[in-house]
C-alpha cells in the first residue's frame, strides 16, 4: 500500500518540474501547427457513417460549407442522437450528381 505522504512528496515533485504551456513532448513548439488529415486516398478506408466535417474534409471544402449542404438538404444526413452524421453511399451520390 503507497502511504498519503509518499503521494504528496510525489505532488510535490510534480509540482517543481518545468512546465509549458504548449508544445510536444520535447516541449518545443511546433511553428507548423497540428498535422492535418490525410487525404482520403483507400476509399476502402472510409467509415460508412461520416461526421459533417470528415464529409466536408472528402469534399475538400470548409466545415460550414459542409454544414450548409447537410442543414438545408442537398447532402441526406442522419441524426443519431444529437449527433449528425452523413451516409458514404449519400455523399457519393451527391459527388456523381455534380458533373
Amino acid at each position: 500500500m503507497v502511504s498519503r505522504c509518499s503521494d504528496l512528496d510525489a505532488l510535490a515533485e510534480f509540482e517543481r518540474q518545468p512546465r509549458t504551456s504548449t508544445g510536444n513532448a520535447s516541449g518545443t513548439v511546433d511553428p507548423a501547427g497540428p498535422p492535418s488529415a490525410p487525404p482520403v486516398t483507400d476509399p476502402g478506408s472510409v467509415p460508412d457513417l461520416l461526421t459533417v466535417k470528415d464529409a466536408a474534409v472528402i469534399l475538400r471544402c470548409s466545415p460550414s460549407k459542409g454544414k450548409k449542404i447537410v442543414a438545408d438538404g442537398t447532402v441526406p444526413s442522419v441524426s443519431i442522437g444529437r449527433l449528425r452524421r452523413v451516409r458514404r453511399s449519400d455523399l457519393d451520390r451527391y459527388i456523381n450528381n455534380l458533373a
